[in-house]
């Protein structure tokens, strides 16, 4: 069963379900409510902060691991995203906030698989960042595609957390598609950039 009401952790980040994202927690606030999570077994929210406040969509952290426990109170966790959920109402009566929270959940039988064209976008734009080909994404995984790939490739937090407001897989895949399709030419410019000023030996600022 789905807790109705979790901690709420805002962070600079877009989080998806099956995405690993490894945290240190430093902030008195912060501190209490993991070491409630960790004892309790409780999921957190997270949620991305931007100026306006709080995004009303974020997903779901599981905390895999305790990595270290410092003298000071400080941790560091891996954590893993779980289920995209929807804010209801926000309640400040702790040092950090909770919220009340509907939670998206898909059935995996109901993800599509990547179209060809999707996944060579998508390949073609991971070379070009990091020089390599990316993991080889599953046949029916229990994850949406659309999700694996967003949260392997450094897209704009608006961007992704477009991604992660919608409810239809299909709907992400095409979404996706037509961001990496404007995307690709401006990392092919880059890229081509980059060769030209290592084979004249300036460095690109």
């Amino acid at each position: 069963m789905k807790p109705k009401r979790i901690p709420l952790f805002p962070l600079d980040v877009v989080l998806f379900p099956g995405a690993a994202l490894p945290l240190h927690i430093f902030e008195p606030r912060y501190k209490q409510m993991i070491r409630r999570c960790l004892t309790m077994k409780l999921e957190f929210g997270v949620i991305l902060a931007h100026k306006q406040g709080i995004a009303t969509t974020g997903c779901t952290a599981a905390i895999v691991t305790l990595v270290k426990q410092h003298a000071d109170g400080k941790m560091d966790i891996l954590t893993r995203g779980h289920t995209p959920f929807q804010v209801k109402e926000i309640f400040d009566d702790k040092a950090y906030y909770e919220a009340a929270i509907e939670c998206f959940d898909e059935l995996p039988d109901a993800y599509p698989s990547a179209s060809n064209e999707l996944l060579e976008l998508y390949e073609q734009c991971y070379w070009l960042l990091f020089n390599h080909g990316p993991e080889v994404l599953p046949p029916k995984s229990q994850l949406s595609p659309a999700y694996a790939m967003a949260g392997a490739l450094p897209l704009e937090l608006e961007q992704k957390q477009i991604l992660l407001e919608m409810r239809d897989e299909a709907e992400r895949q095409l979404h996706l598609y037509e961001q990496l399709k404007e995307w690709l030419p401006r990392l092919v410019y880059l890229n081509e950039k980059r060769q030209r000023a290592r084979g004249n030996g300036h460095s690109l600022n």
